[in-house]
Formats: structure tokens, C-alpha cells, sequence
């Protein structure tokens, strides 16, 4: 049966098996998922989007919890949830989802929506400094000359070259909390057993960045130097 004459209930339910087969076995069928949120966005059908609220809740509050600055919130993390699944909601919905091609990149952005709320909010409260996502070109090292290339969109497309969930923390912690390798240690521990762990894996983030051609396109930067 092709995927897309299932029910939507039915859908959920087979998203909701292969979430739990992944956190057992380490791997799952991710087309249901991807289904469900294409239901949920594109065609905004109403209960697929209840079914991604539920099926995500958790995930979404894990996120939270995982945000290097969460002890510092004076807001239950719920709140922090349903504004992020508002901003992906919004800028996913419709003819938006088409940029999204499979799992990992749309739950890039959502992991990208709960970060950027907690981080806007903490920077609302100034309890803590934290590099706006615009700021990210100029900790890459790379000149920004284009004006047009929005912050979330930028964010976006590093999530689709950084599929794993682990480089994408690394990611955000280094370069839009302006967290050095020891700080990130002290949130993460046993995530990377060294400051060198992390310094490594930074740097084939960087490389990983740099080689993307459409990237380097929206920074200014030369597309025909891919070192």
C-alpha cells in the first residue's frame, strides 16, 4: 500500500513505533514520521498536526532540558515548547514545507525552533550574552555580504548539512551561544570526554560548512576554493 493512502491515525501510530525502535536500536523507518509532518505542514491537516504535538511532546521537552542555559529559566519549559512548535508551525506550513526533503532536516528546525526561544528569551532577560544567529557568519570566519539570507533560513540550511542531532548542538553552542570547548564540557558532560573532542569535532563542522557550495554562495565567499 503506498504510504500515502494510510490513515492518519495509522501513520502516527507507526511514527510513534519507529521513534521507540530508535531509542532502542539505534535505527527506524523515518518515512512515517516524515509523512506525518508533511500531512501536518503542507496539507495542515488538522489531526496529523495533533498527532506531530503528541508524538514530539517529549521530544521537544528533552530539547529544552538539553539547553546549556535551561537551569537559568524563570518559565516552565512547556512555555518555551508551544513557542517553538508556533515559529515551526508557521515556517513550515504550506508551501514553506517543500524546501524539506526528508526527516532529519525538518527535525533539525524544530530542535532549531526550541533553541531560539529559550536563547531569545534569555537574551530578553539579559541573563546571559549569546551571539544573534546572524552573527554565526562572522564566527565561521567567512565575510557576510549578503544581507537577504535570513537568520532561521541560515540556521535551516546548516541543519540539513548537519543531520545529527549531536553536531547540531556542537553547532549552536559554539557558534550562536558563543560557548568555548571547556563551557561546553561543564554542560555536557560525558558527551565529550575532552576539550580536544570537542575542538575536533568543530572543526570537521567547519569543514563540513565550508565545502557546501550553496553556503559559501549566500556568504560571498569564492565557490571554486572548496578547502
Amino acid at each position: 500500500m503506498d504510504i500515502h493512502d494510510i490513515d492518519t491515525d495509522q501513520i502516527a501510530l507507526r511514527c510513534q513505533n519507529e521513534n521507540r525502535q530508535f531509542a532502542r536500536m539505534g535505527t527506524s523507518d523515518p518515512r512515517y514520521c516524515f509523512e506525518l509532518f508533511r500531512r501536518a505542514l503542507a496539507v495542515q491537516q488538522n489531526d496529523a498536526l495533533a498527532h506531530v504535538r503528541s508524538v514530539y511532546h517529549f521530544q521537544l521537552l528533552s530539547w529544552a532540558h538539553h539547553h546549556p542555559y535551561s537551569a537559568q529559566l524563570d518559565e516552565e519549559l512547556e512555555y518555551f515548547c508551544e513557542i517553538a512548535f508556533e515559529n515551526f508551525y508557521f515556517n513550515l506550513s504550506g508551501d514553506r514545507f517543500a524546501g524539506f526533503t526528508n526527516l532529519p532536516a525538518v527535525l533539525g528546525y524544530l530542535r532549531a525552533c526550541i533553541f531560539t526561544a529559550i536563547s531569545q528569551y534569555l537574551r530578553s532577560q539579559r541573563t546571559h550574552p549569546t551571539l544573534p544567529l546572524d552573527d554565526l557568519v562572522e564566527t565561521l570566519d567567512v565575510p557576510d555580504s549578503s544581507e537577504n539570507v535570513g537568520a532561521e533560513a541560515l540556521w535551516q540550511h546548516i541543519c540539513t548539512l548537519l543531520p545529527q542531532p549531536a553536531d547540531q548542538q556542537l553547532a549552536y553552542c559554539r557558534f550562536v551561544l558563543a560557548m568555548k570547548p571547556q563551557e561546553i564540557i561543564q554542560h555536557y558532560p560525558g558527551e565529550w570526554e575532552s576539550e580536544r573532542e570537542v575542538s575536533v569535532d568543530l572543526q570537521r563542522i567547519r569543514r563540513t560548512l565550508r565545502r557546501d557550495t550553496t553556503l559559501r554562495t549566500w556568504l560571498g565567499e569564492d565557490t571554486t576554493d572548496t578547502d
